[in-house]
This record gives structure tokens, sequence and C-alpha cells, in this order.
């Protein structure tokens, strides 16, 4: 035999069985975190997305804890069995016990929600692929069927993790036809169909290794190609692009083709170096290994595996420690070593991990064969030859029983597929009949709808329309107190201006008529006293001319005050400095403060302004008693302001307008004329405060 078949062959076939525990779906957990989001709420699925991605990175124990803590929390029974079942699917290759406890915690949860009991169907047949592969089929096949009555991207999910595995326990039972089928024409597609890139190529690799355990290298390398790129595309977790760069390169090795093998071992470096704590370090020796083998670099081959052997004995790992001792009985062989090869295979033929399977039990009845052979003994080599053409023929019958087999099953397929058509038929039908009804419901409800919105829309509107009549009627009474009001300001003007007018003509009558009289008769009554200074009646003209000065003095204040001329002459600060000189006594000192800038303004308002301050003042005396009187005037743009405070005795101004006289009155009148306000304040014995604010007209 040639040394290079010898060494690519028991190769190919030690791979077969390392396939089993590579293409379970164990690590991968975007189906589920995906099936969480669509079915339950975004905020659940974001807390269990964090506790995935740190389990990425962390510790295995801590990621099942924080699935755990889920399970504790108070989120409802479909979360609980959905997270159930993801740890039932964790433990399977750890703890079958545990992974059991949580499968069946995930079907008492589920209750009622067919979507999870068609779920469950899956998650048992993973468990069962483990514990008993035969049972695992049927219940994967059901489960296949429970989940195609949901047309969704979840079930499509679940569906090509059901084909996966299914095909996973055909390969095991060394049907490697049977699972290419699968993965090419059930995993892929329902893959796509799920939108899942990450889980397209994980059945590339898939492919890859069927095609490079069949030494059809070419469609190999292809795959891992394609697997390559998907991985990378997804951004999937590193274990899975690690695994595809080094069996590209394992392909390529037994492809005889090392150098495209060089890169791809690099890339799988680069990566490992980037993530040292997966678990992948052991296979990429055991494929350093073989790419130094082929290249006839016996003694690095040696180094390579003698890494790989150590870690895996660290990690506990029987069957990884097995198929490496394999691999290195083929560097022995080409070192012509035959010694040290029979040893290392007279120790695998006592292990029952590397024995169960039987390509596995082939290729080391082979190699014992050839070992004696170039030991020059014929004899143990025949029987060991005789072993492995013994279990060849087994095998061969084994896959014959497999394809009646597998024609029965289709047949019952096809028959459960057309049970399937009856009853998806009938359910179609009842659920016409009920969208006919849920249509008719609907239509009623429509028209109840559209009456409420009518109703509501009349009271509404009749609301609407009694608020606006109200308010209109608000309107016009407000309209009305305004003419009201306009009307009596108006009569008031007018009445204010009749009386200035009269007053005006009163002091000219007053003073030019009688006040000239007056004065001509005191003139003359001078010249007569003076001409009878020797008579004794003198002395009695003196006194009546005295009382007829007094008289003419009354006359002038009477006159100035019906019309004060020195408002006329000099303006408003004389008038008022004037007026208050004229009222100050011994008993009374008013103290005037003009604080006006602004001196211009219409004669009627100054007249006004006087008028108020004049009864303001004459009040003060007249009434409190006070000895003090401060009065003062400022302005502010159009706004005057007159304050009055005097000491005297006060009074209760709350009931200051119960019978106000004739000055309040006119007080109010010449107030409102000028659209301002006036406030007075009062309490016995405290002295009064009179507080005007008047609106100056326009120029």
């Amino acid at each position: 035999m040639p040394s290079a078949y010898l060494i690519a062959f028991p190769l190919i076939t030690s791979l077969i069985s390392a396939i089993f525990l590579q293409t379970f779906d164990i690590a991968d957990r975007s189906g589920y975190f995906y099936f969480v989001m669509k079915r339950y709420s975004l905020s659940i699925f974001l807390l269990l997305l964090a506790v995935f991605c740190q389990a990425q990175s962390t510790s295995n124990d801590r990621y099942t804890d924080s699935i755990q803590h889920i399970m504790n929390s108070p989120a409802n029974d479909s979360i609980k069995a959905a997270s159930a079942f993801h740890l039932s699917e964790y433990w399977v290759l750890k703890d079958t016990a545990r992974a059991h406890k949580y499968l069946e915690q995930g079907y008492r949860y589920a209750k009622e929600n067919n979507y999870l009991h068609a779920a469950y169907q899956y998650y048992k047949g993973f468990f069962l692929a483990k514990t008993y592969p035969e049972q695992g089929q049927s219940v994967l096949l059901k489960a296949d069927t429970l989940l195609s009555r949901f047309p969704t991207k979840d079930a499509y999910r679940l569906r090509a993790r059901v084909w996966h595995n299914y095909g996973v326990i055909r390969q095991h039972q060394d049907d490697h036809k049977v699972f290419a089928d699968i993965i090419l024409n059930k995993a892929i597609p329902m893959a796509k169909m799920a939108g899942d890139s990450a889980y397209i190529a994980r059945n590339y690799l898939n492919l890859c290794i069927v095609f490079k355990n069949h030494q059809d290298f070419a469609k190999a390398a292809e795959y891992c190609r394609m697997a390559i790129q998907g991985f990378t595309r997804a951004n999937a977790d590193p274990e899975m692009i690690i695994t595809a760069y080094y069996t590209a390169a394992e392909n390529y090795s037994l492809w005889m083709k090392p150098r495209d093998a060089s890169p791809l071992l690099d890339s799988a470096k680069a990566w490992l170096d980037r993530y040292p704590d997966v678990n992948e370090w052991i296979p990429y020796y055991k494929a350093e290994g073989m790419h130094y083998t082929v290249q006839f670099r016996y003694p690095e081959a040696l180094h390579s595996l003698e890494k790989g052997l150590e870690l895996a004995r660290k990690k506990g790992d029987r069957y990884e420690e097995q198929s490496i001792i394999m691999q290195q009985f083929y560097v022995y062989y080409n070192q012509k070593d035959y010694n040290k090869a029979l040893k290392a295979f007279q120790f695998l033929l006592q292990q029952p991990e590397i024995m169960t399977l039987q390509h596995n039990r082939l290729q080391l009845y082979y190699g014992m064969a050839e070992t004696y052979v170039a030991m020059n003994r014929p004899g143990p080599a025949y029987e060991w030859l005789k072993r492995y053409s013994q279990l060849n023929d087994t095998i061969y019958e084994s896959r014959l029983k497999t394809d009646i087999n597998a024609l029965e099953v289709k047949y019952n397929a096809a028959e459960n597929k057309r049970q399937i058509t009856a009853l998806e038929s009938e359910k179609k039908e009842a659920a016409l009949k009920a969208k006919n009804t849920r249509l008719t419901i609907g239509l009623l409800i429509v028209v109840i709808v559209a009456l409420l919105i009518s109703s509501i829309l009349a009271i509404v509107f009749y609301r609407s329309n009694k608020k606006l009549s109200a308010q209109k009627e608000i309107n016009y009474q407000q309209q009305l107190r305004e003419m009201t009001q306009q009307q009596q300001l108006i009569a008031t003007r007018a009445m204010l201006d009749g009386e200035e007018r009269e007053r005006s003509r009163l002091s000219r009558d007053l003073h030019d008529g009688l006040g000239g009289m007056l004065s001509g008769i005191k003139m003359k009554l001078a010249r007569q006293v003076a001409d009878m200074q020797h008579l004794p009646a003198v002395h009695t003209l003196d006194d009546t001319i005295i009382q007829l000065d007094h008289s003419v003095d009354e006359l002038r204040r009477i006159a100035r005050n019906l019309m004060p001329e020195s408002l006329l002459k000099f303006g408003l600060e004389t008038a008022i400095n004037d007026l208050c000189e004229g009222l100050s006594s011994q008993h009374t000192q008013i103290d005037f403060q003009y604080l006006v800038d602004q001196p211009v303004m219409p004669l009627v308002a100054q007249l006004n302004i006087y008028r108020i301050i004049q009864e303001l003042l004459t009040n003060a005396i007249r009434h409190s008693a006070a000895t003090s009187i401060l009065l003062q005037c400022s302005r502010n743009g159009r706004q005057f302001f007159i304050t009055v405070e005097d000491n005297g005795k006060g009074f209760d101004s709350t009931h200051a307008h119960s019978k106000p006289g004739i000055g309040l009155t006119s007080l109010h009148h010449r107030v409102d004329y000028l659209q301002g306000k006036i406030q007075i304040n009062s309490t016995p014995n405290t002295g009064t405060t009179a507080d005007v604010e008047l609106l100056i007209p326009a120029e």
C-alpha cells in the first residue's frame, strides 16, 4: 500500500466519530432567544440576550446560573418553559439527569401553549438522541410535524435543528448519504426560511466534513469556504469560526495540499490566541499534527499531538485523548517504529469510548493487520484482517436494513402527510367559517361604534352651542354695561363741563360786576372820610370801610374758588400751591410735594385734578381735625397719582359710602371722568389716606 494512502485513509475514518460531537446543537442558542423575542415581551428578550452574551465570554456555570435566575424570577410560565428547555439542551451532553429534570419542568410550564408543546417535542427528541437514539428519531419527526403548523421564523429555526439532529442520528448509524441529503434538502432550506445565516453556515460545515470523509476534497473545500464566509458575516461564535478554519486545513492536508492548509491553520491560531479559553485547542493540535504528517515532518507532528494529548488528559476528555493516540499510530507507522504503533493500537482496542463506533473499529482492525504485515508476522495479520472483513460485511448488511427502514419511514411519512392534509383542509374550512363569523361581528361592532360616535358628537355639538349661546349672552350683557357706563360718562362729562362753565361765568360776574361795584363804593367812602376828618361820625365810616374790605376779600376768594385765576395764568402746580397756602392756618399745616416732570396736560384735566385736590383738602380740614396734611402729586406717562394723608381723627371707612355727601359724589364723578380710581383708607384715631390714580387725556 502506498505511504500517502496509508496516511490518508485511516485519518479520514478517524474523523467520522468526531462528527457526532461537533454536529449536535449544544452551543447554538440564537434560535431560542429569537423565539423568546418574537413570542414574548421585548424587555425579557433583552434580559435573556444580555445573559447569553455574557455567557459567551464567561464561564458556563455563570451562564446557566443566569438562565436559572430567570426561572426563579416572577416571569410568566411561557418564559420559564423556554428557559427550562434551553437548560435541558445545555445539560444533555454534560448531565443527562439534570437535562431530563429541566425538560420536564419546561413541559409543566408550557401548559396549554400549542407552540411550546411543539417545541417541547424538539427538546425531548434532542435529549433522546443522546440517550435513546431510535426513540429520538421518532420524536424529532413528530416535532417537525407539529412545528409545521406554525409558519413563523421561530418554527423554521427549530425545524432546521430538528432535521439537523435527525441527520446526526442517521450519521451516527453510519448512514452518511442520508445525513448529507437531510442537510442539503431539509436543514439548510429551513434555516434559510428562518433567516438564520449562522445556522446555514453550520450546516455548510457539516457538508464539508461529510465530503472530506468521503475524499471528495474539492466539494469539501467549497463548503468549508462557504461556512467560513457565513460565520464571519453572521458574527458567529468564535468556536464555530475556529472549527471551520481547522476543518478546512484538515481537508487540504488530506488532499495533499499542505501549502493551502497553512494559512487556514494560521487563521485558526489567530482566533485561538484572541479567545484562549475556548475548547478548540485540542482539535487544532490534531489538525496541525495531520498537517505535519502529510509533509513527512514526523517529529513536529508528534510534538503537536503531544500538546493536544496533554490538554485532553488535563480536561478529562477520554475520546479526544484516544483519537490523538490513533493519529500518533500513523506517525509511528510511517516512521517504521512498528512496536510503538502496535502498542498504541493495542491500548485503543481496550477503550470503550473509541470502540463504540463501527468505523473506529474498522480502522483499528485494519491498522493492526497492516502493522503485523510490516513486522512480517502473517498469522496475527490474517486474524485482524479477518475481523476487519467480518465487521465490514456487518456494516453493509446494516446499511441495507437501514435503506429498507428508510423506505418504510417514507411510506409512513407520506401516509401521515395525507392525513395531515385532510386535517388541515378541515381546519381551513372551520377557520373560514370562524372568519366569516368574526367579520359579521366586526361589522356590527363598527356600526355600533359609528352610532356611538355620532351620539357623542351630537352631545358635544349641543353642549358647544349651549356654551356659545351663554357666552354670547355674557358678551351682550358686557356690551350693555359698557354702553351704560359710556352714557353715564358722557352725562358726567357734560355735567362737569356745564358746572365749570357756570363757575367760570359766576366768577367773572362776581369779580367784574359785584366786585367792581363794591370797590367803587369803598373808594367813594374813603374820599368822604378824608373830607370829614373833623366830624364825629368819621369813626363809624372807618368801620364800614373795613367791613367793606372784608366783603371784597371774601368776594375775591369765592371767585377764585369758582375759577382759580392762577391755574389759567400759571398752571396746575402754582394753583395747587396757592390752594395749599390759602387753606393752611396756624392749626393746620399742609406739606405739598409736586413730583411731576411733564407739566403739559390739557386744561380740562388740570381743572378736574385741581377740583379733586380741593375737595380732598377741604374734607381733611373740615372733618378730620388734622394738624398736619401731606399732599403728594406724581406722574408716569399718562398716569397721574394723588396722595393725601392726614393725622386727623379718622373714621370707619367700611361705612364711608353708605350716605355720601355732595362733595364725595362730585369727587367720584371727576375721578370717573378721568377714567381713574380712588381708594380711601381710614380707621378711627389713626388718620386718613386717600390714593387717587387718574388717566390724563391725550392732547
